[in-house]
């Protein structure tokens, strides 16, 4: 019995040294908990992002194939004007504004109109326009000019939603830009 009972006590220096591991342990799973989610989520990587000039797409010169639920369009003073009176305005946009927007690249459309509304972009890859393929910007009244990032995968057409609810849209220019973004501080 006096075995089993000298088993069971510790000594001083024991109980520290066995406290005293369980704070190194303790210790140390929080410097990695701190250095792995912490730490980055403060200090995020550091990214470049470089765009090159926005080169004017000529809105006379857009080959319009198909209108959908759009009631006019026109082209006037190298505006394109759209007129709908029914949800959801289409124009569907042959493959020369695609060849331009191989690789990343940023559409920016310059759009007039009188009431708030949502300018989409979607693209067709061979197979159909699908919602997984679109760019959606919401814009104010008055005049707007929206910033839409292109995926660089691929694109046959260009299906140009200029509003979502009836009325109309003025879009007076459209220019395509590349970009490129890089890791590191320095372009």
């Amino acid at each position: 019995m006096a075995g089993a009972r000298r088993a069971m006590t510790h000594s001083p220096m024991r109980t520290w040294l066995l406290g005293g591991g369980l704070f190194v342990v303790f210790l140390c799973l929080h410097a990695d908990s701190l250095l792995r989610h912490v730490v980055p989520y403060y200090r995020p990587l550091d990214l470049a992002l470089r765009i090159g000039a926005f080169e004017p797409v000529e809105v006379d010169q857009l080959a319009i194939r198909a209108a959908h639920n759009v009631e006019e369009f026109d082209v006037a003073n190298g505006a394109l004007r759209v007129v709908a009176h029914v949800a959801d305005a289409q124009l569907i946009v042959t493959s020369d504004i695609c060849r331009r927007l191989e690789g990343e690249a940023i559409l920016r459309p310059h759009l007039r109109r009188d009431d708030a509304d949502e300018f989409a972009v979607s693209w067709d890859r061979g197979d159909g326009f699908a919602e997984h393929r679109s760019v959606k910007h919401a814009y104010p009244g008055g005049t707007s000019e929206l910033h839409l990032v292109m995926p660089g995968r691929g694109c046959e057409r260009l299906r140009i939603d200029p509003r979502t609810n009836p009325g109309s849209t003025i879009i007076e220019e459209i220019a395509i830009a590349s970009y490129r973004l890089r890791h590191g501080a320095c372009c």
